[in-house]
């Protein structure tokens, strides 16, 4: 992705010459129906002109980028890998790898399905019975799966309770009163098997369990799990071309597929590649995961918007905005390209979020009636005529839409200048048609590919993640010298800080 594919000057001139008019009109034609995924634009403030400069940008830059993703090639160059997680939920893995290694992903698969059906149904394949499951994990390899679970996950009397250590386990010694080590199933997922957080509780768990059930490992050091004890049998492997926020169709989700059942992961596969499909054969005026980034495009490299909001209508989807902000922010929050240059734009912005019902209760307040704007999107599912309830919450999705946009003086009747709400605000909406395991595996990818979208536009590298090493090297550093070792390789100013915590 290198300068000469970026946008040219003389574009984005004109772009931020419209941004400047101010000039903003409702405009119904902006709703669009992208495979029954309806995106409602009508009040989100990007003129129609606008829309068309920024696809034929997308049209001059994205094709030669996505081909490369899509054909394996290093599109992640500092650390000299392809970007092949669209590999995890495809029919047939070797149309993006070599024989051996589809192979390999394709044993995974069914390995890895045919544990989450046994621990589905309360069992391990050996038969040992398995009231719990303890997933340990951080980042991707814990978002990810609660995600899934929260999304699709249906607790039964059979299927065993998932509960997730991530950060250090400060609740661990209550959490391990409640289960028993002979029915409690481990699984530890780290890519590297080098995270300290993640090491730390599998220790606790551990200790307590003596490996009365023998733990799943989700991995690409197999090597380093060999040496930790684990089994081979007990590995499911993962590779170096999958990142960790890239990572939900893989066997990181083990713990999400044993609560959901291996037939609906397998929907969810489905529907991520049917996704994978549309962003590849799609125009870009019909492809929704460009679509979502030309928007943020506009809110935030044309219009300069710092951040922006992501707040979800179904109890399902609480999650979602998590999930967002590990992968967009890891991803596009970076200040050079590829090539090392500064950015001539803005990077991704600052996401934040959550549910939709306990945010318009809090922090929705100064989203109306405070000085500054923020791009908003609300996502919700079309409710079923009979569910009152999700009648409920997509009226009050719509209910924010239209304050948001039109504000509390929308019928010219004058207004208490405290209770006021001028609207204006730019805010979109994306409505999913139903709420399954193919449309979620739709969603996520397509936030993925989205992901990618922005990045290559704004001349990133949406693959690595130095900033995030950086802050786990000093941690350890940091941890070592607190046991006593020495300081050497930490700056002056931390030791400072150090010696001074030692004296008080």
């Amino acid at each position: 992705m290198s300068h000469t594919s970026l946008p040219d000057a003389a574009t984005i001139q004109a772009l931020r010459s419209q941004a400047l008019t101010k000039a903003w009109q409702l405009d119904p034609c902006a709703d669009i129906n992208i495979d029954g995924v309806l995106l409602l634009r009508r009040h989100c403030q990007l003129p129609a002109a606008a829309l068309q400069q920024l696809e034929a940008m997308a049209d001059r830059i994205l094709p030669a980028a996505r081909a490369a993703l899509f054909a394996g090639e290093h599109v992640n160059r500092s650390e000299n890998q392809p970007a092949l997680h669209m590999a995890l939920r495809a029919r047939e893995p070797a149309r993006y790898l070599h024989q051996q290694q589809a192979t390999e992903v394709t044993a995974t698969r069914q390995r890895m399905l045919h544990w989450a059906d046994c621990l589905h149904q309360g069992h391990t394949p050996a038969g040992q019975h398995i009231r719990a499951i303890v997933h340990i994990g951080i980042g991707g390899s814990d978002l990810s799966p609660r995600l899934l679970q929260q999304a699709l996950g249906l607790h039964t009397t059979s299927t065993p309770e998932i509960h997730y250590l991530s950060a250090p386990a400060t609740d661990w010694p209550t959490l391990q009163q409640r289960l028993d080590p002979a029915s409690t199933q481990v699984v530890v997922a780290s890519k590297s098997l080098s995270t300290t957080e993640t090491l730390h509780n599998w220790q606790l768990v551990r200790d307590w369990q003596q490996q009365m059930v023998p733990e799943i490992v989700v991995t690409a050091a197999t090597d380093k799990a060999l040496a930790m004890g684990v089994d081979a049998q007990h590995m499911l492997p993962i590779w170096p071309w999958v990142g960790g926020r890239y990572s939900f169709a893989s066997a990181v989700s083990l713990s999400a597929a044993a609560a959901i059942g291996a037939a609906q992961f397998e929907a969810l596969l489905a529907g991520a590649e049917a996704m994978d499909e549309h962003f590849l054969q799609q125009p870009m005026q019909r492809n929704l995961p460009v679509q979502l980034a030309l928007l943020d495009f506009w809110n935030h490299c044309i219009r300069r918007f710092p951040a922006r909001g992501v707040f979800t209508y179904h109890p399902a989807l609480r999650l979602l905005s998590n999930w967002l902000q590990q992968l967009e922010m890891e991803s596009n929050g970076k200040s050079v390209s590829n090539d090392g240059q500064a950015l001539a734009s803005p990077s991704g912005p600052l996401l934040f979020g959550g549910d939709g019902i306990q945010a318009q209760h809090a922090i929705f307040q100064l989203l109306h009636q405070g000085e500054r704007d923020w791009p908003l999107q609300l996502i919700g599912v079309m409710p079923e005529p009979d569910n009152a309830s999700m009648q409920m919450l997509f009226a009050q999705l719509l209910g924010q839409l239209q304050a948001f946009s039109a504000g509390s003086d929308y019928d010219g009747k004058a207004s208490n200048p405290l209770s006021y709400i001028r609207g204006q605000r730019p805010v979109s909406a994306l409505l999913l048609p139903q709420l399954d395991a193919y449309t979620i595996g739709g969603l996520l990818a397509g936030h993925e590919h989205k992901t990618f979208t922005l990045g290559t536009m704004i001349g990133c590298n949406p693959f690595d993640q130095w900033g995030v090493e950086a802050g786990k090297l000093a941690s350890k550093l940091i941890s070592a010298a607190l046991q006593g070792d020495n300081h050497s390789e930490l700056p002056p100013a931390t030791v400072a800080l150090l010696h001074w915590l030692k004296q008080q």
